[in-house]
């Protein structure tokens, strides 16, 4: 006969959920909170297996133990009961350590499911590694109320704060290392001749291509001619190195507010040389402060899934984000509409932007729709794929365009030779500028996040 008290535990993507009742785990499944493929363990099961299957039909084993946990040498160390609040909890799981966390943030951490009972424990003091649950003998580790809403905490993790500090770290090198990858990327054109479809190049080098001596051209080097240009050329090969220098040597708020003053004093001061139209002209505005808003908020959901500030920022991204498809372009025609008419002309690039504004407007409608009435983990994970569908959306659009210009150079009467060189060329080109204005791009919503995220720490 079953069980009907046995607890299951429930495992996503290394986040802890439970233990559960079985009857609450039925109930969460069939409403969707949690999925069939979440991995689920309980006091007498084989090891850990898909939820889905632990509830069809597995017998309960009363002998079985749960997976092994880490066994670190112990320290030494007489115990003691009942350690001051902001006393050291050093943390080990499957032989990776965590923290030190303060003795009142790990029983937060263990309340809300971030930290397990199984996970080994030791502050000074004890005389040797036990379960967490053991430290914490009065608390209740992840009780069902974590996998619904979870209200106005702003505290509430996805990450430990090890695992969110090298998150943090990763992502803002990887964009430093984008942005200098952008700036030292040279033009190299292969072939002898460019013939008509490198005409939507000329826009990136200052004069156009005529003025091409060499077959390899170093853009942010060779195009400095004064203050302004070497601004716009050389500035974010500055912030790029800082911020690749500053990623895992400094530690917030100083490095986030480096790298986001340095951006901040680039825009402003090519806004002084250029005007505001340089920049930030027309829709591109909308479009930008879209981009900034809901990248900064929905990655601060990811991380503090039930912060408030983080869902409003996060919906004032999503509208401006569609606010760019409804206003009127320079030509007068709405965006929304227009992109439907392309497909009276090149059907190529009708589709390419329709992918682009539904993309965004997906992202966008993600945000709407994903309240704090929803789980942690749900919050988490669709905050994610709406930044990877706005950030993706700008991919594709260019790898459909030169999905496009690859087609129509094959189609020309140009010898195969100079078509595969303009093509390889463009798709060279094409490397550099995406590496170097979406790495632009993303550093004031990345810094700005970071720091957000900073603030709602306990």
């Amino acid at each position: 006969m079953v069980d009907e008290t046995r607890k299951i535990h429930i495992t996503r993507k290394g986040q802890q959920f439970g233990p559960y009742p079985e009857d609450i785990a039925k109930q969460y499944l069939s409403e969707g909170k949690l999925q069939g493929s979440d991995l689920a363990w309980h006091a007498g099961a084989d090891g850990w297996k898909p939820l889905e299957e632990l509830l069809a039909g597995e017998e309960e084993t009363k002998t079985a133990e749960p997976p092994p946990t880490p066994a670190p040498v112990p320290p030494t160390e007489a115990a003691s009961d009942g350690p001051p609040p902001d006393t050291a909890v050093h943390i080990s799981r499957d032989g990776e350590k965590h923290g030190p966390y303060k003795y009142e943030t790990a029983k937060v951490h263990l309340e809300g499911g971030q930290l397990l009972p199984t996970d080994s424990a030791w502050h000074e003091g004890m005389d040797g590694w036990k379960p967490l649950g053991e430290l914490y003998s009065q608390v209740v580790p992840g009780s069902t109320e974590q996998i619904t809403a979870t209200g106005g905490q702003s505290g509430v993790c996805t990450y430990t704060d090890v695992a969110e500090e090298e998150l943090k770290q990763s992502q803002l090198m990887f964009v430093g290392i984008m942005m200098i990858v952008g700036c030292v990327w040279p033009l190299i054109f292969i072939g002898e001749s460019m013939g008509s479809g490198w005409s939507f190049l000329g826009w990136i080098l200052p004069g156009g291509l005529s003025n091409i001596d060499s077959k390899i051209y170093f853009l942010n080097f060779q195009a400095v001619s004064n203050f302004e240009s070497a601004l716009l050329l050389i500035g974010p090969l500055v912030i790029g190195i800082t911020m690749v220098a500053m990623a895992k040597t400094t530690k917030d708020p100083v490095r986030c507010s480096v790298a986001m003053g340095l951006c901040l004093l680039l825009f402003i001061m090519q806004i002084g040389s250029n005007g505001v139209g340089s920049l930030f002209g027309g829709r591109f505005l909308v479009f930008f402060l879209g981009w900034l808003c809901l990248i900064m908020g929905c990655r601060a959901r990811h991380m503090r899934p039930a912060n408030l500030p983080a869902y409003i920022i996060a919906l004032v991204g999503g509208g401006f984000i569609c606010l760019f498809w409804l206003i009127p372009s320079d030509g007068g025609g709405v965006p929304l509409i227009d992109t439907f008419r392309d497909f009276k002309g090149n059907k190529i690039q009708a589709i390419a932007g329709l992918f682009f504004m539904g993309a965004q407007f997906a992202a966008a409608i993600i945000c709407f729709t994903t309240t704090r009435s929803k789980s942690n983990n749900v919050v988490a994970d669709k905050s994610s794929l709406s930044i990877k569908l706005l950030v993706g959306s700008i991919l594709v659009l260019s790898g459909l365009f030169f999905a496009d210009f690859a087609y129509d150079m094959f189609k020309g009467d140009t010898k195969f030779g100079d078509k595969l060189g303009a093509i390889v060329t463009v798709m060279l080109i094409l490397i550099k500028l995406l590496a170097w204005f979406v790495g632009l791009l993303l550093i004031l919503p990345i810094t700005a996040s970071d720091l957000l995220t900073r603030l709602m720490r306990r």
